[in-house]
C-alpha cells in the first residue's frame, strides 16, 4: 500500500482509555513479588529493567542514564510503581505514569496516563503487568481521575493490546506511522 511520495505505513498505534468510575480489576500480585511506589533510589534499576524489557520491541533503543532522566516534565512519581522480587531484590517490572493536567480542561475529564509499562523476561507470564495496571488504576481513582489512559503499538509482540482490552481499555484514537525507504 504505497502512498504519495513513496511513503508507506509501517506501524499502527492506538490511544486507549478506561473509565475509573466502574469496578476495577482485582488482580493479585504474583507470589514472591511486591509492588512498591517508585522512588529515586530505584530509578537506575528501573532504567536497566526498561532497557531489558524493551530490547526486543520495534524502534526501541537502550536509554542512557542521561536520556532516561530527560523529558520527564510530566512524570508523576506518586502514580509510578515498581515490582520487586522478594528473594533477589531485583526489579521485575515497573509502571511509570505521567500527568497532563494542562489537557484536562480541553478534553473535558481528568486522566492518569501510563507512560511506560515493562516486565523483564524472567518474570513474564505471571500476570505482573495486569497487577501493575490494577495498582495504578486504584491510585488514579484515589486522586480523583476520571480515566486511565495509555498508548500501544498494535503490533507489540507482547500482546499488550489484548491485555489492555481485557482490563477494560478501549481505543479512542489511532495513528499510523508512515516511512520511506532511502
Amino acid at each position: 500500500m504505497d502512498r504519495a511520495g513513496g511513503f508507506s505505513p509501517v506501524r499502527y498505534y492506538s490511544d486507549m482509555r478506561r473509565p475509573l468510575d466502574v469496578a476495577l480489576p482485582l488482580i493479585e500480585v504474583p507470589d514472591g513479588l511486591r509492588i512498591v511506589p517508585w522512588s529515586p533510589e530505584l530509578d537506575e534499576q528501573v532504567r536497566l529493567a526498561h532497557n531489558e524489557a524493551f530490547a526486543d520491541h520495534w524502534g526501541s533503543e537502550p536509554r542512557t542514564a542521561q536520556e532516561w532522566a530527560q523529558g520527564r516534565s510530566m512524570f508523576a512519581p506518586t502514580w509510578s510503581f515498581v515490582a520487586v522480587d522478594d528473594a533477589t531484590g531485583e526489579v521485575a517490572g515497573y509502571l511509570m505514569s505521567a500527568k497532563f493536567e494542562h489537557d484536562w480542561p480541553v478534553i473535558g475529564y481528568k486522566a492518569g496516563y501510563t507512560d511506560l509499562l515493562g516486565v523483564r523476561r524472567a518474570w513474564r507470564g505471571r500476570r505482573l503487568a495486569p497487577a501493575l495496571l490494577a495498582t495504578v488504576m486504584e491510585a488514579y481513582r484515589a486522586d480523583g481521575m476520571d480515566m486511565a489512559e495509555l498508548a500501544v503499538d498494535t503490533a507489540n509482540q507482547s500482546g499488550a493490546h489484548r491485555l489492555y482490552e481485557a482490563l477494560g481499555y478501549a481505543v479512542f484514537h489511532s495513528a499510523t506511522l508512515f516511512s520511506i525507504e532511502l
